[in-house]
């Protein structure tokens, strides 16, 4: 079984890459830090709140529930 981390790592690298953005300037979209976009690519970020995930959707233009 998948962790649902993992998945929503995998695809804010995947609707990152769709849109030809880099960590850097999703992060700044996001008001988040880029190394911290990194930890959710890699690790799926396991200690991060949802509501920075929903920034991170929201950034990636897809809604949370299709990002996971």
């Amino acid at each position: 079984m998948k962790d649902i981390n993992d998945v929503f790592g995998k695809n804010v690298r995947f609707h990152r890459l769709k849109r030809e953005i880099s960590q850097e300037k999703l992060a700044e979209l996001a008001d988040l830090h880029r190394t911290y976009i990194g930890a959710i690519e890699r690790k799926g970020g396991e200690k991060c709140f949802f509501e920075k995930r929903s920034k991170d959707s929201f950034c990636t233009g897809c809604s949370c529930h299709s990002i996971i």
